[in-house]
């Protein structure tokens, strides 16, 4: 278990950049931020409406975005003069009722960025080769320090799922310039 864990994290940081530049490279903006800097409730749902409602309403629709991002929304947004609920039953982190999940690659809230991605993540697969994953283990070149390295590869790939050219399950909220 100990290996596949550090397997996960090495192909998350390596291969989810460029799933995530896939993902995007077929996105729209769905809103833009007003400010440079700062994101409002209001756009939030902006955002959440320019998604077909089949997409935003599923099970599986959810807000993808930096830690960071979150913890700024979190701090800013306000229903009523109260701060909104931020988990779900369950327990997990949510946004306006959605769940949220985290993407260390996604940009930070920035001129120009795409903080956030909202819509039906399940619309966003992965392809990965049959028995395409290997491993090497390094016996001699780290002998010297009493060391073992182990590089693992997997082939894989990601797209968008569209019915066509027009569908969007996802969109982008685009901070302003």
């Amino acid at each position: 278990m100990y290996f596949a864990e550090l397997f996960a994290k090495s192909f998350a940081r390596g291969m989810g950049k460029n799933f995530l530049a896939t993902l995007l490279s077929n996105l729209s903006a769905g809103e833009t931020t007003a400010a440079a800097g700062a994101i409002t409730v209001p756009e939030l749902f902006a955002l959440m409406e320019s998604v077909d409602t089949a997409y935003a309403m599923s099970p599986n629709a959810g807000f993808l975005m930096q830690w960071q991002t979150y913890l700024a929304i979190r701090a800013a947004a306000t229903v009523g003069g109260q701060l909104a609920p931020y988990t779900m039953p369950d327990g997990s982190p949510a946004i306006l009722g959605k769940k949220v999940f985290f993407c260390p690659n996604m940009d930070a809230i920035g001129s120009s960025k795409v903080p956030i991605i909202f819509g039906d993540l399940s619309r966003h697969a992965i392809r990965a080769v049959t028995d395409a994953f290997s491993s090497f283990r390094y016996d001699e070149k780290y002998m010297v320090q009493h060391q073992k390295a182990i590089q693992a590869y997997w082939r894989a790939d990601s797209l968008l799922l569209q019915g066509s050219n027009t569908d969007a399950p996802m969109k982008t909220l685009a901070c302003h310039s």
